[in-house]
């Protein structure tokens, strides 16, 4: 429902943002009808807001808005919180293998948009530099069963670095409310993503000498892998 967004704007003194959803604007209207004032308040501050994007297709025409995606010299940071399918199934394997999939084209789709490590971030005025090179972030709830999608061995097989991971802080981003694929549920429904624990990690593409490293490894790892299955 952009709160997060605006969170960002409203808070952290973010503005540059380009914030998406996966919905098209009358679906996202009618399943969280809170987002209207959110947008509102983005697009005021002349933030950019995109919607019916697929994560795993963004920069592409594909992805719907997803053309509209990108700026010029890149991002420093693309964010996905707390991605999830739905409840495609109830199948627990297949379930955690469409989540996997969900999360490799996203890390695939992401990559290009980053800007390269070598460049000056395009800052704000007075905005203080931070350090480190440009990076992915996500954040996925502790525990069962977001714990079997292996995050990390993902990020590692598409080629990120991960840099570091730390328990998610919901209190640093007021106004910031987890919501459910399916949308607002009446009476709040079992559970507040809120209250419960969630971890964000942080991935980074490797610089030129470190990314032939990695393609190295993959390779000898596959290679191994086809050993063992002889």
């Amino acid at each position: 429902d952009f709160s997060f967004a605006h969170s960002l704007l409203t808070h952290h003194a973010c503005t540059s943002l380009t914030a998406t959803s996966y919905d098209p604007l009358p679906v996202l209207q009618k399943k969280y009808p809170q987002a209207a004032s959110h947008i509102q308040d983005l697009e005021a501050a002349e933030q950019t807001v995109l919607h019916g994007i697929d994560a795993t297709k963004l920069g592409h025409p594909t992805a719907g808005g997803g053309k509209k995606l990108g700026r010029a010299g890149g991002f420093d940071r693309v964010i996905f919180n707390f991605p999830h399918t739905g409840g495609l199934t109830k199948d627990v394997n297949r379930q955690v293998r469409a989540n996997q999939e969900l999360l490799v084209g996203f890390f695939k789709s992401a990559m290009p948009l980053l800007r390269s490590s070598r460049t000056t971030p395009d800052r704000d005025a007075g905005e203080e530099s931070e350090a480190g090179g440009p990076t992915i972030i996500m954040t996925l709830f502790a525990g069962q069963p977001y714990e079997l999608w292996n995050v990390r061995d993902l990020a590692r097989h598409v080629g990120l670095v991960v840099q570091r991971s730390f328990r998610f802080e919901w209190e640093v981003y007021p106004g910031y409310q987890h919501r459910r694929t399916l949308g607002n549920v009446e009476g709040g429904g079992g559970w507040k993503g809120e209250e419960r624990s969630a971890r964000t990690f942080i991935f980074e593409v490797p610089e030129v000498d470190d990314w032939r490293k990695v393609r190295e490894k993959q390779l000898r790892k596959a290679g191994e892998d086809e050993d063992e299955e002889d």
